[in-house]
């Protein structure tokens, strides 16, 4: 079936810390994008042009209680979000790839037809040994 598209603006704050004695400082970015609705999910893809990653293409995928992302570009990666979950993925660099546990502690997808807000935190490992902790909260506004 094809979906219903619409544009607009995507809006990522987020924030990534070490440890608990850091402050948390969220960075904003926000970009055009593509808004698909489907009748099991929703996909928003965007270009973030304006990274320190270069020219980074993601695209997010909500539905089933879940938020994956595929992103592309110089850093690629596919992560999955499920709450209380762990899942493992390959985060590819310049430098090579590693495997990256990610376990989401706090998913919330308020996604309608319209947009909507995504809030995440989790926490990367690698190989089992904490990396960081972070938090995106993601907003989505349809031109439409």
């Amino acid at each position: 079936m094809k979906p219903v598209t619409k544009k607009g603006y995507i809006t990522v704050r987020d924030s990534h810390r070490r440890d608990e004695s850091e402050m948390k400082e969220f960075t904003e970015s926000r970009n055009v994008c593509e808004f698909l609705i489907y009748p099991d999910r929703y996909e928003i893809k965007y270009i973030e042009s304006a990274s320190a990653m270069g020219d980074c293409f993601t695209t997010l995928t909500v539905g089933d209680g879940r938020v994956s992302m595929l992103r592309g570009g110089l850093y690629r990666t596919s992560m999955i979000f499920e709450k209380e979950k762990r899942h493992v993925c390959v985060y590819e660099t310049e430098f090579g790839s590693m495997a990256l546990g990610i376990f989401t502690k706090h998913l919330t997808a308020g996604i309608g037809d319209d947009g909507g807000e995504i809030h995440l935190v989790y926490s990367i490992d690698n190989n089992g040994r904490f990396f960081s902790e972070s938090e995106l909260i993601i907003t989505v506004e349809t031109e439409d």
